[in-house]
């Protein structure tokens, strides 16, 4: 009786040693499969970091070249600035030549009319001091 109740407990711990070993593979999975989820994890989380850096470098780029574009544009601009004032300026100038040429033109025309009609004056003396024509054909002259 005291073998069998020695294999009793014999076959009583290893059932336990057993049951023990059964809880500890379980827990053992249950812990590779959550190591599992999380390496998944991280690499998804590191696929989705690479391609947002590549994102970032791409915009990065982007906005360097759009940097160097506004700065380029900003340059046009003042030229076109400086031109516009150049023009402004020439125009003003040949305004002030304009309005001169039109006042020397005004100018030598009265001049003109002036020494014209002084002219006809002096003709129209002349040509009674002499006699020679008479005073009717005189306004023929001044045509």
């Amino acid at each position: 009786m005291q073998v069998s109740r020695l294999l009793r407990r014999s076959i009583s711990l290893s059932l336990r040693a057993a049951n023990a070993c059964q809880a500890l593979q379980k827990d053992w999975l249950k812990k590779q499969h959550a190591i599992m989820e999380e390496q998944t994890s991280a690499d998804r989380i590191k696929t989705s970091l690479g391609e947002i850096k590549n994102r970032k470098t791409i915009m990065e780029s982007k906005r360097v070249r759009l940097e160097g574009d506004l700065t380029i544009q900003q340059k046009e601009i003042k030229q076109l600035d400086v031109a516009v004032k150049t023009l402004k300026m020439e125009m003003d100038r040949m305004n002030a030549q304009i309005a001169k040429y039109e006042k020397d033109a005004h100018s030598l025309h009265n001049e003109n009319e002036v020494q014209e009609k002084e002219f006809i004056a002096k003709l129209k003396v002349l040509v009674h001091a002499n006699g020679a024509y008479p005073p009717s054909s005189v306004g023929e002259l001044k045509r």
